[in-house]
């Protein structure tokens, strides 16, 4: 039972960190689309 515990607060704890990185990367993205549009914008 022990086992079964650790190893499903195991999967969990990595799940997490996949999270945090895929929502990081989201607001990198957003920044990058923001600033993107903005260049367009002054270019035209």
């Amino acid at each position: 039972m022990a086992k079964e515990l650790e190893k499903a607060k195991a999967t969990m704890e990595k799940a997490e960190k996949e999270y945090r990185k895929a929502c990081d990367l989201n607001k990198l993205w957003q920044k990058f689309r923001e600033a993107y549009c903005a260049y367009l914008k002054k270019a035209k």
